[in-house]
Formats: structure tokens, sequence, C-alpha cells
């Protein structure tokens, strides 16, 4: 399983949804947070909404997964 972390927490060219996600994993920096508690931290009800806000920011730098 790989670990994510944060490259660039800066909120430069993200949406307002990517830097509130961004802004909870900077917060929580150093915990293992679950789908689940982003989840619950942002009301959602499936966990596929979490993933793809995830997947964006890895897309555009901010996170990177290590091995």
């Amino acid at each position: 399983m790989a670990t994510t972390y944060i490259v660039d927490s800066s909120p430069d060219g993200l949406t307002s949804l990517q830097a509130g996600s961004l802004a909870f994993l900077v917060a929580n920096a150093g915990r293992s947070i679950t789908i689940r508690q982003m989840m619950n931290a942002f009301g959602l009800k499936s966990p596929a909404p979490v993933l793809s806000r995830l997947n964006h920011l890895k897309e555009k730098g901010k996170l990177r997964d290590v091995a």
C-alpha cells in the first residue's frame, strides 16, 4: 500500500473543493486519514468524490504517492 505525501500545500490552481480537501489533509498531516474520515468531514455519502479530489490533487502536483 502506498503512502501519500503532501508536496505543495498552496491552493493555487485548485477549485474550492480541491483546496478544502488539501487544507483538511494539511491540518491532519502526520495522521493516517481514511477515506471514510474524509467522507464524514465533508458530509459525503460515497467514497467516489473523495477519491476524485485526491486524484485531481495528485494530477496537479499537490500530492504524491510513495510505495
